[in-house]
């Protein structure tokens, strides 16, 4: 007859089940890129010079933080905000009506925007204009 496997015991590591609501969080000041609600569509539109230069900017931004990006120009490594009843294209539904105001960032030599929403050190892209006008009007 065989063993009953059954009887074995396995010893499991403990789990801390607890959360220290006290703990801090770590100090990051750089934004880090979140492309879970970005809007693909977009991609179709843009050219392989212009997604380099869109993720070059990403790292570049990485590596200023967030004190010189404020303090930084639009048209430079900066932002402006945008209304979000001035963006076209429908919005993802994790977009609450609570967002007021959309990051603008530009990307390449023709300064095209890319569109995201801040949370924390959380910039979650939304948008990225290939062509002027696509995702909002340029006045």
């Amino acid at each position: 007859m065989g063993k009953d496997k059954s009887s074995k015991t396995i010893k499991r590591p403990k789990v801390e089940t607890s959360i220290d609501i006290n703990r801090k969080k770590p100090e990051i000041d750089y934004p880090v890129f979140c492309f879970k609600h970005f809007q693909k569509e977009n991609l179709k539109n843009c050219s392989q010079e212009q997604l380099r230069s869109f993720f070059e900017r990403l790292q570049r931004l990485g590596e200023l933080g967030w004190k010189e990006i404020q303090s930084s120009g639009k048209h430079d490594y900066g932002f402006e905000l945008l209304p979000r009843d001035l963006i076209k294209p429908q919005l993802p539904l994790f977009v609450t009506p609570d967002v007021e105001k959309f990051w603008v960032f530009r990307y390449n030599n023709a300064n095209n925007p890319f569109i995201a929403i801040r949370n924390e050190n959380t910039l979650h892209i939304i948008f990225i204009e290939a062509n002027f006008g696509d995702i909002y009007n340029h006045n």
